[in-house]
């Protein structure tokens, strides 16, 4: 089996029936949240990244750095960086359903987003599942001057980031596209992929 196989036997499975059963997931989503990430990656989704990037990618906030081990497989280049990690890869022999909490599936640069933001030479921003009602994502997308964002998360009124990161997103940063991701039962993320509007 692969990695991917993995993640989809881990992640949200079909349902039959249209009622939000957030109990009966919870349990699943959790387990699925301390090996993997918030978020669902798809293959799709990953090679879409790849594709607007076109080029290196920094990653805030990156947490366990799934999304950013993810890339790298497929060939895309990107930083991620977090303050909450240790900062180095601690899989061993690819026995990631071993993994402890806080262990990472690639290393990770210890460094808080609006630096990481603020320092990039890379012209793309990448933020997957930023803390809800948090600051921090709002005040790295305002210290970041490159020219496009990769955002995996809610939308505005969702429980990802805060309103401020949402207006400035709408008031800067042009929609380029948005990609659907496996979702978890109430949970409505995608991945959404914004250019700079104008330079600043």
């Amino acid at each position: 089996m692969t990695l991917w196989d993995d993640i989809l036997a881990a992640g949200p499975q079909l349902r039959l029936d249209s009622d939000c059963d957030y109990v009966a997931e919870h349990a699943r989503r959790e387990a699925f949240r301390r090996t993997y990430a918030y978020a669902v990656p798809s293959q799709e989704a990953i090679q879409r990244i790849i594709a607007f990037a076109d080029g290196p990618i920094v990653e805030i906030g990156a947490g366990r750095g799934l999304w950013a081990h993810l890339i790298q497989l497929a060939g895309g280049e990107v930083r991620p960086t977090d303050m909450a990690v240790e900062g180095r890869n601690m899989l061993r022999d690819n026995h990631y359903a071993h993994l402890r909490e806080g262990e990472a599936w690639t290393h990770i640069e210890r460094m808080d987003a609006v630096t990481a933001a603020a320092n990039a030479p890379e012209p793309t921003l990448m933020t997957v599942w930023p803390a809800y009602e948090d600051e921090w994502a709002y005040r790295a997308l305002l210290a970041f001057r490159g020219a496009r964002v990769v955002y995996v998360g809610e939308g505005y009124g969702g429980c990802t980031a805060d309103d401020a990161f949402h207006n400035e997103l709408g008031s800067i940063w042009e929609l380029a596209d948005e990609v659907s991701i496996p979702q978890w039962d109430c949970l409505h993320d995608s991945l959404f992929l914004y250019s700079r509007k104008e330079a600043r």
